[in-house]
């Protein structure tokens, strides 16, 4: 739940923000934290747990 949470926070963010801000941190890989966050909620039951657990 805490990385649906931060994905949903980070697309609302940059959103608001008008990617102004993540973009500045390109060695972040925000589109990853964000596509997990529609991974786990879109695809729940194709989920490897041992995967979520070790992001």
């Amino acid at each position: 739940m805490q990385l649906m949470a931060l994905g949903e926070s980070l697309k609302n963010f940059d959103k608001i923000s008008r990617q102004s801000v993540l973009s500045q941190y390109s060695q972040i890989d925000w589109k990853g934290a964000k596509g997990m966050r529609d991974i786990i909620t879109h695809h729940y039951f194709d989920l490897d747990a041992e995967v979520v657990f070790n992001v």
